[in-house]
């Protein structure tokens, strides 16, 4: 008989952390109309330190959310960590500011 109860995952000691990051453009045309605004994602960092399971939670244009998701995928972290030093999957959220220069 199985057992019923979930499999427990083990408490990271260390909390997952950029390594590499790529800044997302600001397309061309978004800004001349004048469309600024904050990108929030939400993803998960996978045991080998990549993005994935990318969400976009706000947005004030479809294109910014293309760009910053695009800009995730070529992220690189250091992954959190269990206290054997085995690579956990864990959940971030970040924002992407952005702003129309004058």
């Amino acid at each position: 008989m199985a057992d019923p109860t979930p499999a427990r995952r083990p408490a990271p000691v260390s909390d997952a952390r950029v390594l590499q990051r790529s800044i997302p453009g600001y397309p061309s045309q978004l800004a001349e109309q004048g469309v600024a605004g904050t990108v929030v994602a939400a993803f998960d960092v996978n045991p080998e330190g990549r993005a994935d399971r990318i969400r976009i939670v706000s947005s004030p244009h479809p294109l910014l959310s293309q760009v910053v998701t695009k800009s995730l995928e070529a992220w690189r972290f250091e992954p959190a960590r269990d206290a054997n030093g085995q690579g956990l999957r864990s959940a971030m959220r970040l924002p992407f500011r952005f702003v129309v220069e004058d």
